[in-house]
């Protein structure tokens, strides 16, 4: 219960947002910008943080063209040193997979 109405703070708070301000992010130390995406790098690490993520070791973007949609992959380890990997969905911010 606690996940759905955080979840439903985010996409309230992304919606809210200027499109502008949901479609360029910049990582350190290098400069990446993505595009067409209303959920950021930043927003990703959050919701990985959520459900247990301690450590990111892989963050994409994937388009899903069967699907029709965006996805963020991300892949990382807990506190205990166990694999994480999560699906979140580019636009809405949903967790559609978790594989612990």
């Amino acid at each position: 219960m606690a996940y759905r109405l955080t979840a439903l703070a985010a996409a309230a708070v992304m919606a809210a947002l200027p499109i502008a301000a949901q479609a360029q992010v910049l990582l350190e130390p290098n400069e990446v910008v993505v595009r067409d995406t209303a959920v950021s790098v930043v927003a990703v690490r959050d919701i990985a943080a959520y459900f247990g993520v301690a450590r990111v070791t892989l963050m994409e973007l994937e388009d899903r063209i069967l699907e029709g949609d965006r996805v963020w992959q991300v892949e990382g380890k807990d506190v205990a040193g166990r694999d994480i990997d999560l699906t979140i969905d580019a636009y809405s911010g949903a967790v559609l997979d978790i594989d612990r």
